[in-house]
C-alpha cells in the first residue's frame, strides 16, 4: 500500500512537472484538455485525428538531442516540422532548444484542427515572437509538401490513426525524413514504408 501511496505521488508530481509547470512558467495553454463539441469546426472533419495532448517537456527535449547527435545530421539540413502541432508545445520546446544552442532555425506546425492553430498561435505571441515559426492549417493526407526544399524532420504524438498515417507517409516518397515518433501506435506502418529505427526509448512514454 506504501509503495502504491509512492508511485501514485511520483507520477503526480511528474505530470505537474513535465506538463503544468511548463504551462504556468511560460503563461501559455499547451496542456489544458478540449472537448469535441467544444470546437468550432465540425467533428466529422477531424475523423482519424486524435485528442490533442501535450508532450511531456523532458520527451521533447531529449528527442530533439537524440537526433541532432547522430551522424550526418545538421540541423541547418532539414525543415523542422511538427505534424499535427496541436497547441504548439513541440514548437516552444524546440524554440528555447535551438536558442539555447545559438542557432535560430525556422520551425513549421501544421494541424487540422483551426481551433487548436488559434491557440498554439496565442502561445506563441505569450512567450515573444514567433516571426520564426510558421503554422500551416492543412490536412497532411493531402498536404504537398513539395514547398520544403530541406530533408525534414518530423516529430509526430500519434496525432492520427493508421489509415491517415499510411496517406501521409505517401506525400513523403522519395524525401530524405527523420521520424521522432512519440507514443509510437502505428510504428508497423512506417516500418512498411521503408523506414526504419535507429534509436528508441521504451518505457511508460516510449519514442
Amino acid at each position: 500500500m506504501e509503495l502504491w501511496k509512492l508511485n501514485i505521488v511520483s507520477l503526480a508530481w511528474s505530470y505537474f512537472r513535465e506538463i503544468k509547470l511548463f504551462d504556468l512558467t511560460r503563461h501559455v495553454n499547451t496542456h489544458r484538455r478540449m472537448r469535441l463539441e467544444a470546437y468550432r469546426c465540425a467533428s466529422e472533419g477531424l475523423s482519424g485525428a486524435n485528442l490533442d495532448m501535450a508532450a511531456w517537456t523532458s520527451v521533447i527535449v531529449d528527442s530533439l538531442s537524440e537526433v541532432m547527435s547522430l551522424q550526418g545530421v545538421s540541423p541547418g539540413d532539414f525543415d523542422f516540422i511538427d505534424i499535427g502541432c496541436g497547441k504548439g508545445k513541440v514548437l516552444l520546446v524546440w524554440r528555447e532548444c535551438l536558442a539555447s544552442m545559438g542557432l535560430a532555425h525556422a520551425l513549421t506546425g501544421i494541424e487540422l484542427n483551426p481551433d487548436l492553430l488559434d491557440i498554439c498561435r496565442d502561445n506563441l505571441r505569450n512567450v515573444g515572437g514567433g516571426d520564426d515559426v510558421k503554422l500551416i492549417c492543412a490536412d497532411v493526407s493531402s498536404f504537398d509538401f513539395g514547398a520544403f526544399s530541406n530533408s525534414l524532420l518530423l516529430y509526430l504524438y500519434n496525432p492520427f490513426d493508421g489509415r491517415i498515417m499510411d496517406a501521409f507517409l505517401r506525400r513523403l516518397l522519395g524525401r530524405r525524413v527523420y521520424v521522432i515518433y512519440n507514443n509510437p501506435v502505428h510504428i508497423s506502418v512506417l516500418m512498411d514504408h521503408g523506414f526504419r529505427v535507429v534509436s528508441e526509448r521504451k518505457g511508460k512514454y516510449p519514442v
